[in-house]
């Protein structure tokens, strides 16, 4: 299956590559280019992780890269890669917090 990025996951990346890239633009762009690709590698075995604890019922996976994150639900289309967060944010109101607004995507 092929996994695509939302534009809020997208978003994410960018402003992963801003934070990291103050002290290291190189590494910035290393960091999330591993981050692209293990997001994007879901969409091979998209089962093989489990559920986002509190969020079974709307189907969003984590997936864990390092510090990161890396959510994601399969569709009739593929995998959809939702979000990418440090796993020390407040993740579980974040995605609450999409799952109750209306996607503009």
């Amino acid at each position: 299956m092929k996994a695509v990025l939302t534009q809020a996951a997208l978003k994410d990346l960018l402003e992963i590559a801003r934070h990291i890239g103050k002290d290291d633009i190189p590494a910035a762009r290393r960091f999330t280019a591993a981050l692209r690709s293990r997001a994007q590698a879901v969409g091979n075995k998209p089962r093989l992780y489990p559920f986002a604890k509190g969020l079974e019922a709307t189907g969003v996976r984590r997936r864990l890269y390092r510090d990161y994150l890396i959510f994601y639900r399969e569709t009739e289309a593929g995998v959809e890669v939702t979000r990418l967060l440090h796993s020390a944010r407040n993740w579980q109101s974040l995605l609450a917090q999409d799952e109750a607004t209306p996607s503009v995507d």
